[in-house]
């Protein structure tokens, strides 16, 4: 009998120790010799923990790796792709539901990066006081582009100050970065100050399913010279594009109901350079010309463009 019990005993620490094993196996990457993404899963989540270059490999679809795999609800740790001098796209997919800060930090290369949502997570605030009870949707700079890049200087980051609310971050954005794409889940909002002051970035592209502009989301981003608001956009709030003085071009999906859209006050406020604001069309028209048939409701000053 006490035989029996000892090989007992015996099997069940075995299947204890193989569930240990299965709980924090990770994908056979150590993240430190071998080459691609590592993620590991510890108490159900997994997490993206390291990055290391492959030859010849520039774009990394992190959607596809994960797909593969199986894998859903993934946190990308902080410092993951830190120093990174191979990728120029990084595609990120609505599987992940945390980005630590500082994920994305030192990279050398990136041009364009693609995510599900701006900041830690996809829960932040699009106006002041939509949820203001809720304060792990406070306003802070988890809120907006900075998060993703850190606080570190490095050689290949370009200093840019993000301001939110009453405060103001210093984040160190890489000097190659062209283009950030926002793919979100539907009904997601562009979160208040969310690039408040990127005047680094030349290009921000909004997929359908964003519904609503942040206040002061783009405010200041003076290098941002066009916006194309897909068909789920139906709110674009104060202050949203103030400042944004070489914007020259705004438009609205042709998809997009007429008298749909609401514009709230100082949008637009103070972007001189606009010359066409109105419908998405094939050729712009020449001239100054502001098309107002999509919109239903147009705050105070939301298009002085000064």
């Amino acid at each position: 009998m006490r035989k029996i019990f000892n090989i007992l005993i015996t099997i069940v620490l075995a299947l204890v120790s193989a569930f240990t094993l299965v709980a924090c196996v990770d994908n056979g990457n150590d993240g430190n010799t071998k080459k691609g993404l590592s993620y590991k899963k510890i108490d159900d989540v997994y997490t993206i923990y390291k990055y290391v270059g492959e030859e010849g490999v520039d774009t990394l679809d992190i959607g596809a790796i994960l797909s593969e795999a199986g894998i859903t609800d993934v946190t990308i740790k902080k410092g993951a792709f830190d120093g990174n001098a191979t990728l120029k796209t990084v595609i990120v997919p609505q599987t992940v539901t945390e980005i630590q800060a500082g994920a994305f930090r030192n990279m050398q290369s990136l041009e364009n990066l693609v995510v599900p949502f701006v900041g830690r997570t996809a829960n932040a605030d699009a106006y002041y006081g939509e949820t203001a009870k809720a304060a792990n949707k406070a306003v802070d700079s988890a809120r907006t582009i900075a998060h993703f890049f850190g606080t570190d200087d490095y050689d290949m980051g370009k200093s840019v100050t993000i301001n939110y609310g009453a405060g103001s971050t210093t984040c160190y954005m890489p000097s190659t970065l062209k283009t950030v794409t926002v793919k979100a889940k539907d009904g997601y909002k562009i979160p208040m100050h969310a690039f408040n002051g990127a005047n680094n970035l030349k290009s921000v592209v909004i997929e359908n399913g964003v519904v609503a502009i942040g206040e002061s989301a783009f405010s200041g981003a003076t290098e941002l010279k066009a916006i194309d608001l897909p068909k789920s956009v139906v709110t674009v709030y104060k202050d949203a594009f103030n400042g944004c003085t070489k914007l020259a071009v705004v438009t609205f999906s042709a998809e997009s109901t007429d008298g749909s859209i609401v514009v709230k006050e100082n949008a637009f406020k103070g972007c001189s350079k606009v010359s066409y604001f109105g419908t998405k069309v094939e050729t712009l028209p020449e001239g100054n010309v502001v098309d107002l048939k999509k919109i239903k409701e147009l705050g105070a000053k939301a298009l002085d463009f000064g």
